[in-house]
C-alpha cells in the first residue's frame, strides 16, 4: 500500500494516482491537481509524457512509485504543440528546454468588439475608464439624488456624499479586474443598455439598481470554478469591509450630518452587492454559487445585515 503525500492525509492506497504535473503519489480524494494545490500546474507546466505504463505489480513492489522517466521531444517525429491565437496576440506563451513544455498565460490585449459580442445589449462610449466615469456618474446621480432628499443630509455634503460612492464602486470593479490580470485573464468594463435604464428608473426609489455597467471577462469559461469564484469574492469581500467601517463610524459618531453620510455608504455598499449576489445569468453572485455555496450565503446573510442595520440606525438613532 501507497501513502497519499496529501499533507495532513495518512490515507493508503491499494491503487493510488500519480499526478502527471508534479510527479507526487495521492490517493482517490486528492489525486486531481486542483484538489492538491498542485504546484506544477500554477507555474503553467505541462503533463509529463510516460514511456511506459506503470502495472499494479510494479505498485506493489515498493512503498513508492517507480519516477516515470520523461520522453525527449526533440527526438519526437510529432510536432511541438501550437499555442492558441487569437486575432492580436497568442493565448499562452510557450518556452521548451527539451524536456517539457512551459506554458504561461500573456497579458492579451483584445479589441473592444469581442467584450462587446459577449453581452447582447452592451456598448462603449470610448476607452474603458470613460465607461467607468460614466457608470459612475449614472450611479452618483441616482443613489446620491435620493439620499440627500431623503435622509435630509446638506447640499455642502454632497461632494463627500460622491467621494464615497466613486470609491465604494471603484473598490467594487478593480479587485477582480487586477487579480484576473493577475492569472493572465484581459477583462473589460462596458455599459449595458438595460443596466443604465434601470439604474437612472430606481432614481426616486429608497432602494436601487445599482448595475449601469458589468466586468466582462471574456475567458472565465474556461477557467476553473474555484479561480472564478476568488476573482469575483474579492469584490464582495472588499465591499464588505467597506460597509463593516462605513455602518460603525455612522453609529459610533454623533448624530449630524457626519453620521448621515457614512450611514448612507453603508447603505449604498450593501445594496451594491445584494444586486450583484443574485445568482442568474453571468452575474458574479452565479460565479461564487458554482464555486462555493458557503461563499454566497456569507455575503449575502452579511449584506443583508449591513441593509437592515443601516435601516433600523437611520429610522431610531440618527433621524
Amino acid at each position: 500500500m501507497v501513502k497519499c503525500e496529501y499533507p495532513d492525509c495518512d490515507r493508503e492506497e491499494h491503487l493510488p494516482f500519480r499526478c502527471r504535473y508534479c510527479g507526487k503519489v495521492f490517493c482517490s480524494k486528492h489525486r486531481l491537481p486542483e484538489n492538491h494545490d498542485c504546484e506544477k500546474l500554477e507555474q503553467g507546466i505541462s503533463p509529463l509524457y510516460l514511456q511506459k505504463s506503470i502495472t499494479s505489480q510494479e505498485i506493489f513492489q515498493g512503498e513508492d512509485f517507480p519516477q516515470a522517466p520523461i520522453i525527449d521531444l526533440s527526438t519526437s517525429q510529432s510536432p511541438p504543440p501550437t499555442p492558441l491565437h487569437d486575432e492580436m496576440e497568442p493565448f499562452y506563451a510557450t518556452s521548451y528546454d527539451g524536456q517539457i513544455y512551459t506554458v504561461k498565460p500573456t497579458k492579451r490585449k483584445m479589441k473592444d468588439s469581442v467584450f462587446l459580442s459577449l453581452v447582447s445589449d452592451s456598448f462603449t462610449i470610448g476607452p474603458e475608464i470613460l465607461d467607468f466615469l460614466v457608470g459612475v456618474l449614472i450611479i452618483t446621480l441616482s443613489f446620491g439624488f435620493t439620499a440627500v432628499l431623503m435622509t435630509r443630509l446638506p447640499w455642502s455634503y454632497a461632494g463627500f456624499l460622491v467621494a464615497i460612492v466613486v470609491g465604494a464602486y471603484f473598490s467594487f470593479i478593480f479587485p477582480p479586474k487586477l487579480l484576473a490580470a493577475r492569472f493572465g485573464y484581459p477583462s473589460r468594463y462596458v455599459l449595458t443598455k438595460l443596466g443604465v435604464i434601470l439604474t437612472l428608473i430606481t432614481l426616486l426609489s429608497p432602494v436601487k439598481f445599482l448595475s449601469p455597467g458589468n466586468l466582462i471577462i471574456p475567458d472565465k469559461e474556461f477557467m476553473a470554478k474555484k479561480r472564478l469564484g476568488l476573482i469575483y469574492s474579492s469584490s464582495f469581500l472588499i465591499n464588505l469591509l467597506i460597509g463593516i467601517s462605513f455602518i460603525l463610524l455612522s453609529w459610533l459618531l454623533p448624530s449630524g450630518p457626519l453620521a448621515k453620510l457614512f450611514l448612507n455608504g453603508a447603505f449604498f455598499t450593501s445594496q451594491l452587492s445584494l444586486l450583484n449576489l443574485i445568482p442568474f445569468s453571468n452575474s458574479p453572485g452565479n460565479s461564487l454559487k458554482n464555486w462555493n455555496w458557503f461563499m454566497l450565503i456569507f455575503f449575502i446573510l452579511s449584506n443583508g445585515a449591513i441593509f437592515i442595520a443601516c435601516i433600523v440606525l437611520g429610522v431610531f438613532t440618527i433621524y
